[in-house]
C-alpha cells in the first residue's frame, strides 16, 4: 500500500508488507534531499524504483535491524520535486521508522 509522507522533520512509522520483500511505495516530502530509516525487528531493504505491493528488483540497499542508516537522496540545489523511494521487509512483517529532512548539503 503506498504511502505519502508530507511532513519534514516528522517521524513516520511506516507497516510494510507481511510477505518478505514485496515493496511498500512511499513518497517522501516536497524538498526532502536527506532521510534517517530504521527497519523494527527485522532488516529490511531500500530501492530507487520498484511497483508498490510487488517483489522488490535486484538493486537495492539492506539496512539491518533496529539500525539507524542515514541516505542522501541527492545532491542537486533547487531540486524541490517529491521524491518516491520502494521499502521492502528482508524477513519478516516489520514498520520502518522514516525521518525525512532537508540539509544542507
Amino acid at each position: 500500500m503506498a504511502v505519502s509522507l508530507n511532513d519534514l522533520g516528522e517521524i513516520a512509522n511506516v507497516t510494510l508488507s507481511a510477505t518478505a520483500n514485496n515493496v511498500t511505495e512511499v513518497t517522501l516530502p516536497q524538498f526532502c534531499n536527506q532521510m534517517t530509516v530504521r527497519f523494527v525487528g527485522a532488516a529490511g531493504k531500500i530501492a530507487d524504483v520498484g511497483t508498490d505491493g510487488q517483489p522488490i528488483g535486484g538493486v537495492f540497499l539492506t539496512v539491518s535491524s533496529d539500525t539507524s542508516a542515514e541516505i542522501d537522496l541527492f545532491n542537486r540545489p533547487g531540486n524541490t520535486a517529491r521524491q518516491v523511494r520502494y521499502f521492502a521487509s528482508g524477513t519478516a512483517n516489520t514498520v520502518v521508522q522514516i525521518l525525512p529532512v532537508r540539509s544542507s548539503l
